[in-house]
Formats: C-alpha cells, sequence, structure tokens
C-alpha cells in the first residue's frame, strides 16, 4: 500500500506521505530529506543562526592563564596560547554559499568557524546536523567568548576545543551533537576523504566499512520501522471500516427503537408485552453497540497517536539514512581512485577487514612509490635487481631515450616495456595512455594482465622490487625456467 495515499477518502486524517521503504543493502533510494528547523531571530542581518537556549548555569571552562594574548585576523585578540589563525578549522572571510559547498555531503559532527558577517570580532560556527547545515554565533566581550552570556571561554580555541569533548546540548537541546570532524582549510582532500596522502589507504577502507556498517543498521532499521508503520496503517484503516459499520448498525437500531415506539401507541392490548420485551432487547444491544463504538474510538484514537510519533521516529531517520548514503557513494569513489576495482570493495562490504587484510598483502606496496620506482636506475642494474624473482616483480624507471620502462620478470628473466608519457597520460601504447600518474598505472596493471599489451607476459604487476613479497628462486629453478630472452613489448 502507497502510504502518501492513506486515508485519502477521510478528511479527518491528515497526515503526511511516508517516504517509500529502501530498495537493497547497497543502493539507497532515500526520501528528500525535509526542511531544518526554522533559525530563530538574530541581530544580524546577513547570517541567520540556529538558536540557542541559555543555561541556567554555563558550562565552567578551567581558566588558563596566559603570558600575552595574539591577534587574530578579525582583529580580536584569542588570549589563547595558540592563535586562531593557525586553527586549521578556522577559515576567516569566506561566503556562507563558501561554507556550504566545503559542508556539502559531509557526516554529521563536520564543522568549522568563518568571521560573522555582522560584527567585527565575532564568529559563525557552522556545523552539519541531521543532513543540514546549522549555524551558531559566538559572540564576544571583554575577552570572552561564547553562545550566549556570561561568555566565560578565553578564546575561541579553547571553545572549539571543549564542545570537542561535550556535546552543544547544553546551550539547545535541539543540537546534541560535538564537534567531531573539522574542516580543514590546509588539506582539502584530507577534509573530503580522512586521507593524508595517498598511501595511507587503510584508513580510508576502515572508514568506508565504518560508514558502510553503519548504513546497513540504518536502512535496516529504517526498512523495519517502515514495515511496521505500513502494518499498523492497514491496522487503523480496518479499524475506522468497523468503525464506520458501527456507526450504521447503531442507526439501524435507533430506527428500529423508534419504529418499536410508534407501534406501541398503536398496538392492541394483547402486543403490548411482546413489543416490550422486543424494544427492551432492541436497547439491550444498541446499548452493546455504542459501548463497543466508543472502545474502539479509544483504541483508535490512542493508536493514531502511537502511529504519529512512530511516523516522527522515521522521518527523523531518514535524513541520517541519506547522510550515510551519500558518505558511502563519495568513500567509494575515492577507493576507486585509490586503485580498487568494483570487486574488490563488493568483497570488503561482504568479508570486512579480513577480505581487506588479504588484498593488503599484495596490493599496500603498490601505494608505495620507492617500492617500485628507481629514478637513478638504468637498464643494466633492472636486470641485476629483477634475474631470478617471481614473475610479476617488477620496476619502473626512466629511459636514457625519453618516457619510462617497465621492467618486469617473467620465468625470472627480465624483460622491459616503453611507458609512454603523453598529454592525455601515461600507458603502454594509444588509446590506452590515459593513466595521469605512473602510480594510476601500476594500481590498474596490479589487477589487469599485461597480455593485452605482450603475449608472452602472462602476468599482473604482482610484487614491487622492494616490496616484502619478493622471492628469489634457487639456482636450479633459475636454469629451468629461463627460456625467454630480454626485449621491448
Amino acid at each position: 500500500m502507497d502510504p502518501s495515499h492513506a486515508f485519502k477518502d477521510n478528511p479527518s486524517c491528515d497526515r503526511p506521505a511516508l517516504p517509500p521503504r529502501l530498495n537493497s543493502r547497497s543502493t539507497l533510494t532515500a526520501p528528500s530529506v525535509g526542511p531544518a528547523p526554522p533559525p530563530s531571530t538574530s541581530s544580524s542581518a546577513s547570517d541567520d543562526y540556529y538558536g540557542v537556549t541559555v543555561p541556567t548555569d554555563p558550562p565552567a571552562v578551567p581558566q588558563k592563564s596566559h603570558s600575552g594574548s595574539e591577534k587574530g585576523p578579525s582583529g580580536d585578540f584569542t588570549g589563547a596560547s595558540v592563535a586562531l589563525a593557525n586553527a586549521e578549522w578556522y577559515w576567516g572571510k569566506i561566503t556562507r554559499d563558501e561554507v556550504k559547498d566545503r559542508l556539502k555531503d559531509m557526516p554529521d559532527g563536520s564543522f568549522l568557524i568563518r568571521d560573522a558577517s555582522s560584527q567585527k570580532g565575532e564568529y559563525t560556527l557552522t556545523i552539519r546536523k541531521d543532513g543540514s547545515d546549522k549555524l551558531v554565533k559566538i559572540g564576544h566581550r571583554n575577552g570572552k567568548y561564547g553562545f550566549t552570556e556570561p561568555y566565560t571561554f578565553p578564546s575561541v580555541v579553547e571553545l572549539v576545543n571543549y564542545f570537542r569533548k561535550e556535546s552543544l546540548k547544553q546551550y539547545n537541546n535541539v543540537l546534541d551533537i560535538k564537534l567531531m570532524y573539522p574542516i580543514s582549510r590546509y588539506n582539502q582532500e584530507e577534509d573530503t576523504t580522512g586521507v593524508a596522502n595517498e598511501s595511507d589507504v587503510n584508513k580510508l577502507v576502515e572508514q568506508f566499512l565504518e560508514v558502510h556498517e553503519k548504513y546497513l543498521k540504518k536502512s535496516q532499521n529504517y526498512n523495519e520501522m517502515h514495515d511496521s508503520y505500513q502494518r499498523m496503517e492497514i491496522e487503523i484503516d480496518f479499524k475506522r471500516q468497523a468503525l464506520e459499520a458501527f456507526h450504521e448498525a447503531i442507526s439501524m437500531f435507533e430506527d428500529q427503537i423508534k419504529l418499536q415506539e410508534k407501534l406501541k401507541t398503536q398496538a392492541q392490548p394483547h402486543e403490548i408485552k411482546s413489543l416490550n420485551e422486543n424494544y427492551d432487547i432492541l436497547n439491550q444491544r444498541l446499548g452493546a453497540l455504542s459501548e463497543s463504538k466508543e472502545k474502539l474510538e479509544n483504541d483508535i484514537a490512542m493508536q493514531n497517536k502511537e502511529f504519529q510519533a512512530f511516523e516522527r521516529d522515521i522521518n527523523y531517520l531518514k535524513p541520517e539514512v541519506l547522510n550515510l548514503s551519500r558518505q558511502k557513494e563519495k568513500l567509494h569513489g575515492w577507493l576507486l581512485h585509490h586503485g580498487l576495482t568494483h570487486e574488490h570493495i563488493n568483497q570488503i562490504m561482504e568479508d570486512g577487514l579480513r577480505s581487506w587484510a588479504n588484498l593488503n598483502n599484495i596490493q599496500m606496496t603498490h601505494y608505495d612509490e620507492s617500492t617500485w620506482f628507481l629514478p637513478n636506475c638504468n637498464r643494466l642494474e633492472a636486470e641485476q635487481l629483477l634475474t631470478g624473482t617471481q614473475t610479476g616483480t617488477f620496476l619502473i624507471r626512466p629511459r636514457s631515450a625519453g618516457h619510462y620502462a617497465l621492467s618486469i620478470s617473467n620465468n625470472g628473466v627480465p624483460n622491459h616495456c616503453i611507458i609512454y608519457q603523453t598529454d592525455r597520460g601515461y600507458g603502454f601504447a594509444e588509446p590506452y595512455n590515459v593513466y595521469s600518474t605512473l602510480k594510476a598505472l601500476v594500481l590498474h596493471y596490479a589487477h589487469n594482465s599485461l597480455e593485452e599489451h605482450n603475449d608472452s607476459l602472462l602476468t599482473t604487476l604482482k610484487y614491487p622490487v622492494y616490496g616484502q613479497n619478493v622471492i628469489v628462486p634457487t639456482t636450479t629453478a633459475i636454469k629451468e625456467d629461463q627460456r625467454q630472452t630480454s626485449g621491448e613489448c
């Protein structure tokens, strides 16, 4: 049953439509997020701030003595040992649109601080909550900072440090969240993925799995609530139909009682007794029907309250599911960007970190360029390094004639392939010169055979020459396997 059409013929039932059930474990078809709570009235003409409630007792902040105050970029004195200008989450004079762009699709708890548009020396905290941006003004008076007076924090830095550990709900019950994820102005790749550089993929995988598990849990909860919602909706609908039947039955009995009263005035003396008996029976049944109707009305009223509370819970959950879906999609894209395939990511989702650990033994050295890129290595030195190693052991080096060369062991014998550097990217031949970096090329051919470029190279780039998995076979094995000659593919 489509909940958007629930009770559409009943004007007494005025409930908003419920979003559809989620379709699958891995793909979210979530409803659009509802409007955020209206902002409170503010003295600022430029910023609409999320209202804060003044606490009875503001949080006590440990007072620190400072030998000096540092003047921040907005002209205020921070009074902190760490200057506000050095804080990664402080963005200075940026616009609300820029803030919105920085926080787009970020998880709840992501935040940054900028100069307020209204007055010099004041700031605006923007924090992500329930999939939308909440703005809170940071006031400033007599060298103290805070959300409401009396201000108690000696600096914005210390205010932020305090609410990294404590929830903002002590200022506003709706903002039950901590300042968890600073949006750094220093490293935007780190802001987006949590990965400082391309070699730190472990952290990215762990973050992806964490979001994936949260998404599965929340979406399963959503689906269960949605199913229960629909069952409750059908049950209430049946009860309303039963209530209509009670109304019709009561109306019929009331008509019969009126008829009996009329007949008694016209009846013969010997008919009065029978009419009175029928009259009493009709009244008894009418009383029973009225009592049952009243009980059913009370049941419907109570279930409606439960139904509305249930609906609020579902509508509260849907932006969380949507936000997790967006995070997961973004992290999925970054994993692909860092060289993993769709198959690897699906395997990681199925088997978790155990699967990643198995892949890790093969892949992680590929992310460290120093294990396979030898900028000062020539062809002869490459052959000396690779002779007798496992098939798939490789390195990349510059060529004296230009471009680069892949040197790879095949049955213990080094082979050399030219890697062309073009305007479109790196590759072995057109139209495959499409890899933006040598690392991107290595990560691709770590999972794809070189056979498409050389029929004799039935291998992938398995083992970086300075990786941990390189094994040098015995001399006997080398002599048995050395059947090919070195050449360029």
